[in-house]
């Protein structure tokens, strides 16, 4: 069977059956009659069978007497049970417990068809579509699911652990945004070597524009309009300063640089030396954001891009919601000649990547003003639940409070994602040349687990940039506990 064409099987059921209940009310489905334990062993049964297609029938067959039921709670009830025995069984193949030890735990029988839906997500990045609606692995990869009543009540999405469903087209302010799925596996060339603590991930946050002129700004005005061009001073070389930093770090997992930091010429470069260090390399390296050397609509975009410790390009991501300075804040950095709001002079990209690398996690990366796009960075966070979310920002700071660090407390209180937040030192010198800003913030899920690990953030700050005070260790026991009360 071609592994590539749309399966008939019990992912195309659960799917079939997700858009007929995210229809019911939350009153329902909290009322949904459970339905006897001999029910869900019967459905369990078909689920062990290899074919496909006999499945897909005979699960068919259990809707058809679902329909004849009276009582509407008693087919909900049913309907539900049907879906989370679905749940279960693609929990064999889901990345928890792939990475659970042998030792541990008996590896369970894998059906094939539901093999099938595993070599087809690591080709295209999910289970299975239908019109638009994703089956895929049920965020965070590496860590524990959400609670089924992490939401202050019933919420279909948390009632399921190994799947949840998410779309292939999201929203900002009505523009229609492309979701990229891709997986990532292990190999050292490709993809993203095994780190040796998961969930005590290393991170090293690295300014680039470590002083007050290190980014250049230049003005125009178009259309009667001031726009603002932003770019690394030619006389800073980003990959010295990279690697140099990366050279003084061992045991790097996530290198993370700020935004307007490395053009997609320096990245290049980056890779390039990159791929002859032979040791001290992180695992990955977000080239923070630069412009682009090819343009659109006339425009370079604002891309990041990750690179792997080979030098090789996983994924790029380009910026979706433009910023500015207004006419007050440009003055205070020294950015004279605007008479109005200065928009940032770049094309919006029309494509969000959401990328699974085996061993880290789910990822995904919202560029400064990104973390602002409405309803996609909240439907984003909510429907695919990534385990990394990395903020490349050009701000006066990282501070706690701040307005990175409050947009990233409201999405977290939605999922168990972890935030970076990467600025440089440039314009926190601009405003106030004897502050050290925080150039570096590390954020944890607004609720852990109810151990009173929620909130857990960490700034990285220095009068002068120093590699080894640059980094975070995720449970090193000297975090913060955020308390903002209003936001």
């Amino acid at each position: 069977m071609d592994y590539l064409a749309q399966v008939t099987s019990p992912a195309t059921i659960f799917l079939e059956l997700w858009k007929i209940i995210q229809e019911i009310t939350t009153s329902n489905l909290t009322n949904a009659t459970p339905p006897q334990e001999a029910f869900s062993r019967s459905v369990k049964k078909i689920l062990e069978l290899d074919d496909a297609v006999t499945a897909y029938d005979n699960l068919r067959s259990v809707l058809l007497s679902i329909q004849k039921l009276r009582l509407v709670s008693e087919r909900n009830g049913q309907i539900i049970a049907v879906m989370q025995c679905i749940d279960e069984i693609f929990l064999r193949i889901h990345p928890r417990s792939v990475t659970l030890s042998s030792s541990v735990a008996r590896r369970p029988n894998i059906p094939e068809w539901l093999k099938l839906h595993r070599s087809r997500r690591f080709d295209r990045g999910f289970y299975e579509e239908i019109d638009g609606f994703r089956l895929i692995p049920r965020g965070p990869l590496m860590r524990h699911e959400r609670h089924a009543l992490d939401s202050g009540g019933t919420n279909l999405p948390d009632c399921f652990s190994a799947v949840g469903v998410s779309s292939s087209i999201m929203e900002h302010s009505g523009q229609k945004i492309t979701v990229i799925q891709k997986v990532v596996g292990t190999d050292q060339l490709r993809g993203v070597t095994l780190g040796s603590q998961t969930g005590k991930e290393l991170i090293l946050f690295v300014p680039v524009a470590e002083d007050s002129g290190d980014i250049e700004i230049s003005h125009q005005v178009r259309n009667k309009k001031d726009f603002l061009t932003f770019d690394l001073n030619k006389s800073v070389n980003v990959v010295d300063r990279m690697v140099g930093a990366i050279q003084k770090v061992e045991v790097i997992d996530i290198a993370i640089a700020p935004e307007f930091t490395i053009s997609e010429e320096n990245a290049d470069n980056f890779a390039t030396r990159l791929a002859s260090i032979k040791t001290n390399k992180p695992r990955i390296t977000v080239c923070g954001s630069g412009n682009t050397t090819g343009k659109q609509d006339g425009l370079p975009l604002n891309e990041a891009r990750v690179i792997n410790a080979s030098g090789h390009t996983l994924w790029r991501q380009q910026k979706i919601l433009q910023s500015g300075l207004s006419v007050e804040l440009a003055k205070k950095l020294k950015i004279f000649g605007t008479s109005g709001f200065a928009f940032e002079d770049n094309a919006s990209a029309t494509q969000i990547n959401i990328v699974d690398i085996e061993g880290l996690g789910r990822c995904a990366i919202l560029i400064c003003q990104d973390l602002k796009t409405n309803p996609l960075a909240f439907n984003l966070v909510t429907q695919f639940q990534p385990d990394w979310i990395f903020v490349p920002i050009l701000d006066s700071g990282a501070d706690i409070g701040r307005w990175a660090h409050t947009d990233c407390v409201e999405l977290s209180k939605k999922s168990k994602s972890r935030f970076l937040i990467a600025c440089s030192m440039s314009f926190g010198l601009r405003l106030d040349p004897s502050s050290s800003p925080v150039f570096g913030l590390g954020m944890g899920p607004y609720d852990d687990g109810g151990k009173g690990l929620g909130r857990l953030v960490k700034p990285v700050f220095a009068n002068k940039f120093n590699a080894p005070d640059a980094t975070i260790k995720w449970g090193d026991g000297t975090w913060q506990q955020t308390t903002i009360t209003a936001i």
